[in-house]
């Protein structure tokens, strides 16, 4: 679906250069939901994702 959309000129690709000097940036990610509901199916993924790159960067961000 990406490559179609990036072919038909829905997405564009931003040059990495352009965030940082080296082509990287650091951004704050807080995943927040409120405590009577558990998180839908979107929300779960995207807690396991951040969870994961938070194993990866060795634990510098606080974990949720």
């Amino acid at each position: 679906m990406i490559q179609r959309e990036l072919r038909e000129g829905d997405l564009v690709r931003l040059p990495v250069a352009a965030f940082a000097e080296g082509g990287e940036s650091t951004v704050q990610t807080y995943l927040a939901h409120r405590v009577d509901r558990p998180l839908g199916p979107a929300g779960a993924a995207c807690r396991k994702a951040l969870l994961a790159a938070l194993s990866h960067d060795g634990g510098a961000a606080r974990p949720m």
